[in-house]
């Protein structure tokens, strides 16, 4: 009976330890990051070449920002390419996988803003009220 007691208490302890780690691991996460979780620029420009690969494009550079800023999974990348049956090189936006620990990303994709930019249109200028009628 006397190690009974002693027992009930390190498995009540042990008990408490997980249940307060878990939810402390998920606001840690949400709020600075895991750092095997964050992914590397590395393995984004390896995507970028992936991509290019693929899509059957000449990439002249690419850039990649050095962590995945909104923890999507993914870095944002910025390539300078030649589509095939052009001549002209052109600027894509992309987000490719970051390599990160337990995130299911690869590859790349187009990279498409929170809201799309709509082309700029001038605005009309207001047409001129009509004058007060006097008395």
């Amino acid at each position: 009976m006397d190690v009974e007691v002693p027992m009930q208490k390190v498995w009540i302890a042990l008990g408490v330890v997980v249940a307060l780690s878990i939810p402390a691991a998920y606001i840690y996460n949400n709020t600075v990051g895991f750092a095997f979780s964050v992914g590397s620029k590395a393995a984004a420009l390896e995507n970028v070449k992936e991509y290019a690969t693929e899509m059957n494009i000449k990439v002249l550079g690419a850039t990649c920002a050095e962590t995945d800023s909104d923890r999507n999974g993914y870095i944002s990348c910025e390539a300078r390419v030649i589509e095939s049956g052009n001549t002209a090189a052109t600027e894509k936006l992309l987000e490719c996988g970051s390599g990160a620990l337990f995130a299911r990303t690869g590859g790349c994709k187009l990279r498409v803003g929170a809201y799309p930019m709509q082309p700029f249109q001038p605005l009309q200028a207001p047409a001129p009220s009509p004058a007060p009628e006097q008395k």
